[in-house]
């Protein structure tokens, strides 16, 4: 890989999609004479390329083991990397990379690792079921404290099947793969499947997990040297804006959501118990189901920084000075001083952002009017994620992010709804 380095130091920034992560850091101490920025991932869209260096990825197993690292550099990995821990292993042998170490990403997706802890710290977690050394599993306890295994027998009767018993009363599940990102991959459960009195078949690279009805939200947290944070909350869009047949893509979130002291307190506990266990450094997420101020579930861990980071990182520079998430991320990781107490910020305005998805019949090619449409958004602070002039785009894939704010969440999704009927009449008459 031939890359033309300065003599100053090189920030590496590595996701599926880098534009946030270069954007955060564009005017700090990051951005200044003593560092190089180098964005890494699969789009390079052109905004990316306006305030950083890119190099393009077609797969991560090809692109990470070529990159000219030097011992002095910093690794910020973001979507999609918790997935590669090997490569990310051998990138920490040349660099230090920024974020959990390789081996607590792993277990920070193992669910039969993370969810007994989070359990026994008295949160609730989903049921789940995985294959392990060739045997399928039931999750060793639920919440009341009942092995699955020892499921009691009526009477002196024949024995029940413990998956019969588990299955009746936990009807409804979703099948998730190990590394995944993004909501990719997920899928229901088939329904011949679920009224099985049998265990399924199950790859070791999956699980199944029960599914919990609600909203789905996530929470932001930096781990420093000081314990950690809790930066905010922010809503999320799953699945069913787009069209297509993935019902837990995620689509975009809003926020930040207003919280209790006692929940903030909650959630705080909460990723102590992750930077504790997990050896969390810097900025990660956890996913959730149900309501913010009662009951709510844990979902999932993400060990790196998350998208709706972005929208927590544009409300609180609103009101203060600008806030770089990822810039406090890296001073967290290397052991620096961070903000403190960190800024939560206030819920007074709505900020969301979604993902553009084409929805035409046929492919788009992104032509010079389609182009200058994209950029006056942008512009405005409206749009980010720009694809280069010529981009073909296929139905399904992302267009680009739009943004909008609002006094409440009604004018901010309308902002976003009058952009997409935009695109879609822009580029109606090149999809017939």
């Amino acid at each position: 890989m031939n890359v033309e380095r300065t003599k100053r130091n090189v920030l590496w920034l590595l996701a599926a999609s880098a534009r946030w992560l270069a954007s955060s850091v564009q005017d700090n101490a990051f951005s200044r004479d003593d560092w190089q920025t180098i964005a890494v991932d699969r789009f390079g869209d052109a905004d990316l390329r306006r305030i950083s260096r890119h190099l393009a990825c077609s797969t991560w197993e090809q692109t990470l083991p070529n990159l000219p690292l030097q011992p002095q550099d910093l690794v910020v990995f973001g979507g999609g990397l918790e997935n590669c821990p090997e490569l990310v292993a051998e990138l920490a042998q040349r660099a230090p990379t920024l974020g959990f170490p390789p081996q607590e990403m792993v277990r920070t997706k193992t669910p039969e690792t993370w969810c007994p802890i989070l359990r026994s710290a008295g949160f609730t977690v989903p049921d789940w079921i995985s294959q392990v050394d060739r045997k399928l599993v039931l999750n060793p306890v639920d919440s009341d404290g009942v092995h699955r295994d020892q499921c009691p027998q009526p009477n002196g009767s024949s024995p029940i099947d413990p998956a019969s018993i588990f299955f009746q009363s936990h009807p409804h599940w979703v099948l998730k793969p190990r590394r995944s990102a993004g909501g990719h991959q997920i899928q229901w459960w088939p329904l011949a499947r679920r009224d099985s009195r049998s265990l399924p078949e199950i790859s070791p690279h999956q699980f199944l997990q029960q599914f919990v009805p609600g909203p789905s939200w996530s929470a932001s947290f930096l781990a420093t040297d000081r314990g950690c944070h809790f930066i905010g909350a922010c809503r999320q869009w799953i699945g069913g804006l787009d069209q297509t047949p993935r019902p837990f893509k995620y689509q975009g979130a809003w926020g930040p959501l207003p919280i209790s002291i006692v929940q903030q307190q909650r959630l705080q506990q909460l990723g102590q118990v992750v930077q504790d266990h997990f050896s969390a450094r810097g900025l990660f997420g956890i996913d959730f189901v149900g309501s913010i101020e009662s009951d709510w579930s844990v979902i999932e861990i993400n060990p790196r920084p998350t998208s709706s980071m972005e929208i927590l990182e544009r409300a609180t520079s609103v009101d203060q000075s600008p806030l770089s998430l990822i810039e406090q991320h890296c001073l967290a990781c290397c052991g620096q001083e961070t903000w403190d107490p960190f800024p939560i910020p206030a819920a007074n305005r709505i900020f969301a952002k979604r993902i553009l998805y084409h929805r035409g019949p046929s492919a788009v090619r992104v032509t010079e009017p389609i182009c200058q449409l994209l950029w006056t958004w942008a512009e405005s602070s409206q749009a980010a994620d720009i694809p280069e002039r010529d981009t073909e785009i296929l139905p399904g894939q992302p267009v680009c992010t739009l943004f909008a704010i609002g006094e409440t969440l009604g004018p901010a999704i309308r902002g976003i709804d009058e952009k997409q009927c935009q695109w879609h009449r822009a580029t109606e008459a090149d999809c017939r």
